[in-house]
Parts: structure tokens; sequence; C-alpha cells
């Protein structure tokens, strides 16, 4: 089983990925700034803000793909710091 965080969970596309990859039975972690998604209590949910650095420090432990579906232009260095395009 892969384990999955999937930024941006709560948009559109990101609840289709989410329906999509709980069916094929993947583990599922999300990250959005809003309510967290109803009907996927198998489905680990963090609410933050990649551009306000409030992500839990455990976030990444055990993930082994990052889907980044945030409307915001982020990226992470190495220390897991937020670095701001905009």
């Amino acid at each position: 089983m892969t384990h999955y965080l999937v930024t941006g969970a709560s948009g559109f596309i990101g609840v289709e990925l989410v329906t999509q990859l709980v069916a094929q039975g993947e583990q599922v972690t999300t990250m959005h700034r809003g309510v967290g998604l109803a009907g996927f209590p198998e489905v680990n949910h963090f609410r933050c803000d990649l551009g306000e650095r409030n992500m839990p420090p455990d976030l990444f432990d055990g993930i082994d793909i990052v889907v980044h579906l945030d409307r915001k232009s982020t990226r992470l260095n190495s220390s897991h710091q937020i670095i701001s395009y905009a």
C-alpha cells in the first residue's frame, strides 16, 4: 500500500483523487486550509496552510507520494521549510 499526501484535497480535483485512491485501498492523508472532507473516516486530515508554516512537524512521516493540488505556488526545501514564489 502506498501512502499519499494530497494538498488541496477539498478542491474539485482533490476530492475526486481522494475518492479514487481510497477506492483502490491506498492510504491517504489530506492537507487543506478549509473544512476537512466529509465521508472519508479512513483518511487522516490536517488543516494547515502551506504559506503560513503551520504544518505539523510529523506531516511527512511515512509519506511515499505527495500530490500537490493546492492553488498556491510553494515549494519545500530539504528541511521542510516553506518558500513561497508569490
